[in-house]
């Protein structure tokens, strides 16, 4: 005999398709002009030397192989790599995350904020992200702080990035 049935009304669906990508557009609407403030636009890409390798990055934080330090990008480029990062960034938080995360709007948009800066699979891989899973979102929330060091050190940047994104996280946490 296999365990105990559930039935489906005992938590949300995991939501897929045109249904993930508008909820995720809803989550990406909120963390845009968080994640923009924070990585600031950079049309000229450099090397960012904060991560343990050196990374080329160009507009607001895009990474990738195809950027070139040197290379301009017209804001057009920057807006549409923007909007592609978030759209990642949100759908692979979700899929990693529990599926309550659809219904709470700001903590989806502070994690995709915070995987934007750290990565997906380390967002998934979290304290937070684990808070999350088991339904404690004010606690999770508040991992979220724990994210302030790059290349081992504090950054007062990062501190103040970690307080907007728990603050934005708390409002979801009282649905």
């Amino acid at each position: 005999m296999s365990g105990p049935r559930v039935s489906p009304a005992a938590g949300p669906k995991q939501l897929k398709g045109s249904a993930l990508v508008a909820a995720a557009a809803a989550a990406c609407a909120l963390a845009a002009p968080l994640t923009m403030s924070f990585e600031g636009k950079r049309n000229v890409a450099y090397l960012d030397r904060l991560p343990r390798r050196p990374t080329p990055t160009t507009c607001f934080g895009h990474t990738g192989p195809e950027v070139k330090v040197g290379r301009l990008a017209s804001d057009r480029q920057c807006a549409v790599l923007l909007e592609g990062d978030m759209r990642r960034e949100a759908v692979g938080v979700y899929r990693c995350g529990p599926p309550a995360l659809a219904g709470r709007p700001q903590i989806w948009a502070a994690l995709t904020d915070l995987a934007h800066n750290i990565g997906v699979a380390a967002t998934c891989r979290s304290s937070a992200m684990a808070r999350f899973q088991a339904g404690r979102w004010r606690e999770g929330c508040g991992r979220i702080a724990l994210f302030d060091k790059a290349g081992g050190r504090v950054l007062p940047g990062l501190i103040r990035r970690r307080a907007a994104e728990v603050a934005l996280c708390l409002k979801g946490a009282e649905a």
